[in-house]
C-alpha cells in the first residue's frame, strides 16, 4: 500500500511528546519502525526517559538534542543528505 513508502524517518519533537510516545500503551513500535533520528529541542530530553523511547523505536534510531541554531544547522544537512541519497 501507498502507506508503506509514507513512512517518516526523521521525527522533528519536543520531549513532551517524546514522552508521550515512549509511555502511552495505544503507541506500538511498529509505529516507529521507520524512525531513524528523532531531533528534540526546546529544552532538554532526560536520559532514563530516552532510554524508554529507544526500547519502543528500532535500534538503529538515534535521539539528536541541541539548541535551536544546532537543530537548524542539523535539519538542514539531514535534509541535503536525504536529498542525495534519496532516503
Amino acid at each position: 500500500t501507498l502507506s508503506r513508502f509514507l513512512q517518516a524517518t526523521i521525527l522533528y519533537a519536543v520531549p513532551p511528546l517524546v514522552l508521550f510516545l515512549a509511555s502511552h500503551p495505544g503507541v506500538l513500535p511498529k509505529y516507529l519502525q521507520s524512525l531513524r533520528y528523532v531531533v528534540c529541542g526546546a529544552t532538554h530530553l532526560g536520559g532514563l526517559d530516552a532510554e524508554r523511547f529507544l526500547k519502543r523505536a528500532p535500534p538503529t534510531t538515534e535521539i539528536v538534542q541541541g539548541s535551536m541554531r544546532t537543530l537548524l544547522y542539523l535539519k538542514t544537512s539531514l535534509y541535503a543528505s536525504c536529498r542525495h541519497l534519496s532516503c
